[in-house]
């Protein structure tokens, strides 16, 4: 979206699957913390090179 400046509402982002959830303002704080800990419960080593595999496409698609 910040790439096409296309902007959607949270219900289309969960449409097209971009995000995975949606959640009311006054849980936000909650889910966010509980799939941090789902996160955190993942192999460390796999989970580092997703992320920097994910950051290498970020920077690429930047320049």
């Amino acid at each position: 979206m910040a790439l096409t400046g296309v902007a959607k509402t949270g219900k289309e982002c969960l449409d097209d699957n971009i995000v995975d959830a949606l959640f009311p303002m006054e849980s936000l704080q909650a889910g966010a913390l509980a799939y941090a800990k789902e996160l955190a419960q993942k192999d460390r080593g796999t989970y580092t090179t997703i992320k920097r595999s994910l950051r290498k496409n970020i920077a690429k698609h930047r320049a």
